[in-house]
């Protein structure tokens, strides 16, 4: 297993024969000042679970349902309910609890806009399943 340094080569593996690899880290994309902290909803890096679903050198939520560098944008504080982007400007709907997985069928490619429709509700009709436990046939 690689050894992770720490000190002024943060973020550097040594491979099995000693050369340095940087290691990708995991983060949120963020919105900036524009997202405030009195929303339910968090944009902060430390409200979200990026070492264990969202880190590409490992495996992640992004592999599990082949979307190409998903990132989350948002989590609501009081749920593990996330907003996420891909690279293809994309955006989804995920549930950690139950792994139920929506895309988000629309133009709007700001993700500040994206964010604010999700925060003010979306109607059902624009969330296309991709992974539905409740719909799934059993």
């Amino acid at each position: 297993m690689p050894e992770i340094q720490s000190g002024p080569g943060d973020n550097v593996e040594v491979n099995p024969i000693g050369e340095p690899r940087k290691k990708t880290i995991p983060s949120v994309l963020s919105l900036g000042s524009r997202f405030f902290e009195y929303y339910s909803w968090s944009n902060k890096p430390a409200d979200f679970p990026l070492d264990s679903h969202f880190d590409p050198d490992r495996p992640n939520i992004g592999d599990e349902f082949s979307l190409s560098g998903l990132q989350p944008v948002i989590k609501k504080k009081d749920e593990d309910l996330f907003l996420l982007k891909d690279a293809n400007d994309d955006f989804y709907k995920w549930h950690l609890g139950d792994g139920s997985m929506f895309y988000l069928e629309t133009k709007e490619k700001d993700p500040m806009k994206v964010a604010m429709m999700v925060m003010e509700g979306i109607p059902e009709a624009k969330w296309i399943p991709i992974y539905d436990p409740d719909t799934f046939p059993k």
